[in-house]
C-alpha cells in the first residue's frame, strides 16, 4: 500500500514537471507571439521592398540600354534614308557621295558605309569590301553579326539603289550608349551539344542549351555609390537572336549584361526630380528608424 501511494505521488509530481516543460510561462509565450506577429512580418516586408527595388533597378537599366540601342539604330537608319534621298534627288558624282559619307563619319569615326545604284558603288572607308547578302529591296535596322564582330546596321533600299551603314559594337561604343548608367556588355551564347557537360553557367533558349561566351568588354566605369546601401546590381536581358550578315556567319543568340547602381538608374529616370525627392527619402528613413525603436522597446517590455 505504501508503494502504491508513493508511486501515485511520484507520478503526479512527474506529471506536473512535464506539464511545466510543455506549457511555457506567459512571458515566453508573449515573446514568441511578438516574434511571429511583429518581427517576422517586418523582415518579410523589408525583404519584399529590397526585392522590388532590385527588380525595378534591373528592369529600368534594361529598358534604358535597349532604348539606347534602338535610338542608335533609328539614327543610323535616318542617316541612311537621308543619303538615299540625297542621291535620289539629283545625280551626284562619286566624289560628292564620298564627301557626304566623310561628313557623316566626322560624328561616327568607325562608320562603314556602302552606297550603290545600277551605275556605281561607293564605300567608306575607300577600298572597303562590303558585300550585302540580304535580298535586294529589303530594309533593315538593328544588330547584325558579321564574321566575329557585332554591328549596329541600317539598310535602306529603294529607287535608285540602296544605302548600308554599319557601326561596330565596340567597348567604346557600348560605353557611350547611356552615359552614367554603368557598364553595358554584349554577351554571345555558344550552343552546347545535347548531353555535353559544362562547368559554367548555361541558359536555355528555344529548346537548346547555350553557354555564356566571351563578352564584348565594357569600357564604362561603374557610377560611384551614393551611400552604403547603394550596392552594384547586375541584370541580364532575355536571349535574343542577332541577324547574320552572310550565310557563313554563325547565328547565335546574345544577351545584354548591365551592371549599375540603383542611384544611377533613378537619377537617369527622374533627372533633377530625384534631388527634390531627397527630403522625402530622409523622412521615410526617419519614420523607419522610429518604427524600429518602437519594436525594440516593445520586445524589451
Amino acid at each position: 500500500l505504501a508503494a502504491y501511494v508513493t508511486g501515485i505521488l511520484v507520478a503526479f509530481k512527474l506529471l506536473r514537471l512535464w506539464l511545466r516543460s510543455m506549457l511555457w510561462r506567459v512571458r515566453n509565450r508573449m515573446i514568441l507571439l511578438f516574434l511571429f506577429i511583429g518581427l517576422v512580418p517586418l523582415l518579410v516586408v523589408a525583404a519584399l521592398v529590397g526585392l522590388a527595388g532590385y527588380l525595378l533597378t534591373g528592369q529600368g537599366a534594361v529598358y534604358m540600354a535597349n532604348s539606347a540601342l534602338n535610338r542608335e539604330a533609328s539614327a543610323l537608319a535616318d542617316a541612311a534614308s537621308g543619303l538615299l534621298w540625297s542621291v535620289r534627288g539629283e545625280p551626284r558624282s562619286e566624289a560628292a557621295i564620298r564627301e557626304l559619307l566623310e561628313r557623316l563619319a566626322e560624328t561616327r569615326p568607325r562608320l562603314q558605309a556602302l552606297v550603290r545604284d545600277p551605275q556605281r558603288q561607293v564605300t567608306h572607308p575607300p577600298g572597303l569590301t562590303l558585300v550585302a547578302h540580304q535580298p535586294a529591296g529589303e530594309s533593315f535596322q538593328g544588330l547584325v553579326r558579321r564574321q566575329d564582330q557585332f554591328y549596329v546596321m541600317a539598310r535602306v533600299s529603294g529607287p535608285p539603289g540602296e544605302v548600308i551603314l554599319l557601326e561596330p559594337l565596340s567597348e567604346v561604343y557600348l560605353a557611350g550608349l547611356a552615359p552614367g548608367l554603368g557598364r553595358i556588355s554584349l554577351v554571345p551564347l555558344r550552343p552546347l551539344a545535347r548531353g555535353q557537360a559544362h562547368a559554367g553557367v548555361t541558359a536555355m533558349f528555344e529548346g537548346e542549351r547555350f553557354a555564356f561566351d566571351t563578352a564584348v568588354p565594357a569600357a564604362a566605369q561603374m557610377p560611384p555609390a551614393s551611400n552604403a546601401l547603394d550596392r552594384a546590381v547586375a541584370w541580364l536581358t532575355l536571349p535574343f537572336r542577332v541577324r547574320r550578315w552572310g550565310p557563313s556567319d554563325p547565328e547565335v543568340p546574345v544577351i545584354l549584361l548591365i551592371e549599375t547602381r540603383p542611384s544611377a538608374v533613378f537619377r537617369l529616370l527622374f533627372g533633377q526630380q530625384l534631388e527634390a525627392a531627397s527630403g522625402v527619402a530622409i523622412g521615410f528613413i526617419f519614420l523607419g528608424v522610429v518604427f524600429l525603436i518602437v519594436e525594440l522597446v516593445s520586445l524589451v517590455v
